[in-house]
């Protein structure tokens, strides 16, 4: 999961978006996965794209890879059996908010 998160990375460090900031945390030691590589970056990706529509005075992006153990409580909550899993989170963080 971290290599397409990197390749993402490196395509939109490209100043593109300079009033975007983006923040790639890929845990190391993460668990290896099948995945569909356009398929899981193509949310970040978007969130990414569309950003200067919805922060025109710039702002953060972070994506976090990480493993994950969901226990039975987690289970019953999100509606999906305890295990391990991946996790790919996105943090959308406003310009106001960064400078503190």
């Amino acid at each position: 999961m971290n290599h397409p998160v990197h390749d993402l990375e490196e395509l939109v460090r490209r100043p593109v978006l300079p009033a975007i900031h983006l923040d790639v945390v890929g845990l190391a030691g993460l668990r290896p996965a099948l995945i569909d590589p356009g398929q899981s970056v193509n949310a970040p990706l978007n969130l990414y794209i569309d950003a200067p529509n919805a922060r025109s005075d710039g702002g953060r992006i972070i994506i976090e890879t990480a493993n994950r153990w969901n226990d039975e409580a987690a289970g019953r909550q999100y509606d999906f059996p305890p295990g391990r899993y991946l996790s790919l989170c996105v943090s959308d963080i406003p310009a106001r908010q960064r400078a503190r």
